[in-house]
């Protein structure tokens, strides 16, 4: 591990509340030892010895708004006494210490301090990415997905692994797009997989199967597959996700040991969206033109906060989800704290999530319909229960299984 004289400190420009299409912005803090903040009609990144100033169009930024300052201890984030003050989770702060991961607001904009970036350049605007759904402002995650893309022009297998939620199936689909196959991508959800869903495997010729969520495949169905590529699949990729260790799955009796040896093949292991609040911003955004691309979206500074906040346990397929229901319960309105589902400032940290079993169709289902109920009856049990035909109780221990604090 770099100790703090080799580390590379960078600072991100992340979601404006007023604008969250806006463009992004990583600024190094290498060699640097003080950082002014405020607003203009323009944004710029200027250098002037170790100093930097950050103007940024917010108008609800002071023109003198906050500063960073680094010392012996590490970085500190001061406020000028701005008119609408400096925000860290929903406090205002006069000084605070900054620590690897902290999101700031000054104005309606969201700031993140990363303590050691793995790079020292400047990035202002939208990171290139080698294929959509591959983007990110961290450096050390970009080139993780370069590689990817560099293994998805070759011939061999490749492994997705990572929380439920992550986006392992979009990557598997972005292999596949930059891979430049003529055949089409097929995809087996193994956790139902029996030998009907296996035979579809033959109408991957030319192109990708993709085997998701491996370590679901029943012990027949793991037999029926490994004598299956032993005889040969012909001309497909093979690419594989799973939420738990498949080491660790064979180690277990779990998994069939030949298998895995036939899976083998470059791995990418997706972080959790709560270790990239970085790039929060940037996912966002992506949603928002996703599901609302025609409507122009503002958010709440206290909801602004929360987003932020949250350790997103099921991750971006959470994200989607709150962002609907919130879009659904603001109509033609700012989203406010009040019309994000309750889940949403949850700090709880998931305790193995390698041991997690992947949801099944039903069960993703009924989760998405109590979120969208939470939204809908401000969390309260009973309002939900009645919704869905359940009993409060019931509903209590489904949002616990399903990992939705209450």
């Amino acid at each position: 591990m770099p100790d703090a004289s080799t580390k590379k400190p960078a600072l991100y420009v992340g979601l404006c509340g007023d604008a969250p299409r806006a463009a992004p912005a990583r600024i190094s803090l290498a060699g640097a030892d003080r950082v002014d903040l405020g607003r203009a009609e323009a944004r710029r990144i200027e250098r002037e010895g170790a100093a930097i100033a950050v103007s940024l169009v917010d108008l609800r930024m002071s023109t003198r708004h906050a500063r960073l300052l680094r010392g012996d201890g590490g970085w500190v984030l001061e406020d000028l006494q701005s008119k609408n003050g400096t925000v860290m989770g929903q406090e205002k702060i006069a000084r605070r210490a900054l620590a690897d991961g902290d999101a700031f607001i000054v104005g309606h904009t969201v700031l993140v301090f990363r303590g050691d970036a793995h790079d020292d350049t400047d990035l202002d605007g939208a990171p290139a990415a080698p294929a959509p759904g591959l983007a990110t402002l961290s450096p050390e995650l970009a080139a993780r997905f370069r590689e990817l893309a560099d293994a998805a022009l070759g011939a061999g297998a490749i492994e997705l692994a990572g929380e439920p939620g992550v986006g392992k199936a979009a990557a598997a689909h972005a292999v596949h797009a930059v891979s430049g196959r003529a055949g089409r991508l097929v995809a087996i959800a193994c956790a139902a997989a029996g030998d009907a869903e296996l035979a579809e495997a033959a109408g991957a010729v030319g192109g990708t199967l993709l085997l998701d969520e491996v370590a679901e495949l029943p012990p027949r169905a793991q037999l029926a597959l490994r004598d299956r590529i032993r005889a040969g699949l012909g001309d497909v990729r093979l690419v594989t996700t799973a939420s738990r260790d498949l080491d660790r799955e064979v180690e277990a009796g779990r998994f069939d040991g030949a298998l895995r040896g036939a899976l083998r093949g470059h791995a990418l292991a997706l972080p959790p969206l709560r270790r990239r609040r970085e790039d929060l911003g940037l996912l966002i955004a992506a949603v928002l033109d996703r599901i609302a691309p025609e409507r122009a979206v503002t958010f709440a500074p206290d909801a602004l906060g929360e987003l932020y906040a949250h350790d997103w346990p099921l991750n971006l397929r959470e994200l989607e989800l709150s962002l609907t229901a919130s879009l659904a319960a603001a109509g033609d309105g700012r989203i406010e704290l009040s019309h994000m589902p309750v889940a949403v400032g949850s700090t709880e940290p998931l305790e193995d999530p390698r041991g997690f079993r992947a949801m099944t169709d039903d069960e993703r289902a009924l989760r998405d319909k109590i979120l969208v109920a939470i939204t809908r009856h401000r969390g309260d049990l009973a309002g939900i229960g009645k919704e869905l035909g359940r009993d409060p109780a019931l509903i209590l221990k489904l949002m616990r299984q399903f990992g939705i604090p209450h």
